[in-house]
């Protein structure tokens, strides 16, 4: 009738909406999309919302439900209603597990009930207890049904209760016996299944210390069992310990692995777009922390535009869209980072998320204190769990009320370190740590300071900011070996940038490793980018004072940390300490034409700081040994069995050429008592008409090296 009227005229689908939704058996992830079914209706319908949310919360009340009807029915002491109640709410079990639920079940005596009822119970608590990560409690189940029923039980099942058993032990504090019992279920993994085997690699992997090879040999391996089981989003979540010990020794390895990873995942279907973006959300922070902001941005972007549209994901969405607005910052994309972080607030305030609410109050917190503020947030925090936002409130606190000393300070962020040690996540810890660093470098304590840095450094050894205060703290202490062995460590994971090479050459070059600070100040000149002139003049300097010390050019290269010393390599290592002090250390001897007080504790400090810088692990040095025959400057046991025995004597003005050459005769006394051929007379020889003129005498039998240092005040 229409069309014999001139109308045109379309069919549309009866219904407005489809709303799809996907349950992870597995991970217990429940995700849901909306699509619009013709033009007429309308893209943000929020019945499909509603329905999504009216989906999902049933299933919590189902669990909630039946664990209201097992403890009515244990209330009235009725074990058999309480089991026929779990009987008839398996399919809640079998969905998702509550707290109140698995309260509920723990309440059950299973010895109590029939043999199959039994095991039911186990069955259901082992299952609720494992995805509420309540190990100690599934550990005991598993104890029972291996000790009840092994005998008719596969190897496979018997593998997998022993796993849970073992991940109990390290739930209770127990690692090291969990860690052998992971080991002995691996003792024959052929007897395993590819998930179990998994599972079992992961567990031990995770178990271990990160960036041990067994834990990450563990890591690939339970990788390549998921993917033989065909599950490749466990493949990739066992990746990413693998990932994260890499990006403490090869980052560029770290980030091939992952890239390896998210190749292989599936980006169709409801749940694999969010395990997708997940991937690539992992990539994108470690790219940040590389400084690859472009690629980052690229990655965080497609993350963001794989989870737009998914119900059951807001939080996830939230993270990514801050993660793209960091981003875009560092890539100098200001305008598109302010408004992804607009469409994150949106997202937060309409779904009611407490965590980012929170973490916004905490922004808001950080760029204007305020103590009123602060103790509310605190409370807030707290009554949602939120351990992190207490101990980062509790932090701004310690530095921003008003009216504290230092050590008042000092005092309120150790009481806030030890609050939340192992409490709150480890980047808070360690901004806690690198919080008492900084109070004590204000101090102007910088030893102390260096060692609260260290340990951040340590932890997180791609944090550039704190690296660099370690630097200025070992610098200022003029702990110059450690600065130059962290700046070294920081080039192999990031690559030679012409300011840390120069910082580098300085840290070696103050350490008396003349050497290696010629190749690096040289290596830094030829990096330096045009503008940067400032840093070219340094480096140029400082490798021009390396050659007047007579420095030689060699390949910029860590030296094999293990190889034997040999005689040849430690003379050698001592007449490049002479031109060291000579050229940069001389007139640290001298105060107003006069001996510095203690001029032979400051000589010995010199070489001893020297040894350790150039030869490292490779050196072991005892100061001032009791030998029976007076106190032994130096004693040094070098790699490879080689040792001697180091005397410093000084030489001119109030110390007589009589009073050095004695050296000679006590080092015979201290090579005979530690049973050591080779001797050194290290002579600081300040000399003006006589300088290195020889004080030892020529017997042959001698193995006594004769070195001098010039330390004349004037030379003409």
């Amino acid at each position: 009738m229409l069309a014999t009227h001139g109308l045109r005229t379309e069919e549309i689908p009866l219904s407005d909406a489809q709303i799809r939704i996907e349950f992870d058996m597995r991970s217990g992830l429940v995700v849901g999309t909306h699509k619009a079914m013709h033009a007429f209706a309308d893209p943000k319908e929020g019945i499909s919302q509603a329905v999504f949310d009216a989906v999902t919360s049933s299933i919590t009340k189902a669990c909630d439900d039946l664990a209201d009807r097992i403890t009515a029915a244990l209330d009235n002491g009725d074990i058999d209603a309480a089991s026929r109640a779990l009987e008839a709410g398996m399919h809640a079990v079998a969905l998702a597990g509550t707290p109140r639920l698995l309260a509920a079940l723990e309440c059950m005596d299973a010895s109590g009930l029939p043999k199959d009822e039994q095991r039911r119970l186990l069955d259901c608590r082992l299952t609720v207890s494992q995805r509420l990560k309540r190990y100690d409690i599934a550990a005991k189940d598993a104890e029972w049904i291996l000790r009840e029923e092994r005998a008719s039980l596969t190897e496979e099942q018997q593998s997998i209760l022993n796993t849970v058993i073992a991940l109990g032990s390290i739930h209770r504090g127990n690692r090291e016996t969990g860690i052998a019992q992971l080991r002995h279920v691996l003792a024959d993994p052929s007897r395993l299944s590819a998930e179990q085997r998994g599972w079992v690699w992961r567990n031990l992997s995770i178990a271990l210390e990160q960036d041990s090879p067994e834990a990450m040999k563990a890591a690939r391996l339970s990788s390549d069992a998921f993917l033989e089981a065909g599950q490749k989003a466990e493949a990739g979540r066992s990746t990413k310990g693998l990932v994260d010990a890499l990006m403490h020794q090869n980052p560029e390895d770290a980030i091939a692995s992952l890239t390896r990873s998210i190749e292989l995942l599936d980006k169709d279907g409801v749940s694999n777009r969010a395990i997708y973006a997940a991937a690539l959300q992992v990539r994108a922070k470690r790219l940040i922390m590389l400084e690859r902001f472009l690629e980052a941005y690229e990655d965080a972007k497609a993350g963001v535009d794989a989870l737009r549209g998914l119900m059951g994901v807001e939080e996830q969405f939230v993270s990514s869209l801050h993660l793209l607005a960091l981003a875009a910052r560092h890539a100098g994309k200001e305008d598109q980072a302010e408004r992804f972080e607009a469409e994150a607030t949106l997202v937060t305030d309409k779904h009611g998320l407490s965590h980012f609410q929170l973490a916004a109050r905490l922004g808001e917190l950080h760029d204007h204190f305020d103590e009123a503020k602060a103790v509310a947030l605190i409370e807030d925090a707290k009554a949602t769990g939120n351990i992190d936002v207490v101990a980062s409130v509790r932090l701004f606190q310690a530095h921003e009320t008003p009216g504290l000393d230092p050590p008042q300070r000092m005092a309120l962020l150790e009481d806030v370190l030890r609050e939340f040690h192992g409490e709150a996540c480890p980047e808070i810890v360690n901004l806690i740590k690198a919080s008492i660093g900084i109070q004590l470098r204000n101090m102007q304590v910088y030893d102390r300071a260096a060692t609260w840095f260290q340990e951040v450094v340590d932890a997180e050894p791609l944090n550039a900011r704190v690296r660099n205060d370690l630097i200025d703290c070992l610098w200022k202490s003029e702990q110059w070996p450690k600065a130059a062995a962290v700046l070294r460590r920081a080039m192999d994971l990031r690559g030679e940038f012409p300011g840390l090479l120069y910082a580098y050459a300085k840290s070696l070059l103050e350490s008396g490793n003349i050497d290696d600070a010629l190749t690096a100040a040289q290596r830094a000149i030829k990096l330096v980018e045009n503008e940067q002139a400032d840093l070219r003049k340094a480096a140029t300097e400082l490798r021009d004072s390396a050659i007047e010390m007579g420095g030689k050019m060699e390949r910029l290269a860590p030296k094999p940390q293990m190889a034997e010393v040999t005689c040849e390599e430690f003379e050698s290592a001592l007449l490049e300490f002479s031109r060291f002090i000579a050229g940069r250390k001389r007139m640290t001897f001298w105060k107003k034409g006069e001996w510095t007080p203690s001029p032979e504790r400051h000589a010995q400090n010199l070489l001893h700081t020297y040894i350790q810088a150039k030869f490292g692990d490779r050196a072991d040095i005892f100061e001032e040994l009791d030998t029976g025959a007076g106190r032994l400057d130096l004693y040094i046991k070098l790699k490879g069995g080689l040792s001697a025995v180091l005397e410093l004597k000084m030489c001119g003005g109030r110390y007589s050429s009589n009073y050095a050459a004695a050296g000679e005769t006590q080092i015979q006394h201290y090579m005979k008592n530690r049973e050591t051929n080779i001797g050194y007379l290290i002579m600081f020889d300040a000399r003006a008409t006589m300088y290195a003129k020889p004080l030892l005498s020529l017997a042959p039998r001698h193995t006594i090296v004769e070195v001098f240092v010039d330390v004349r005040p004037n030379v003409s």
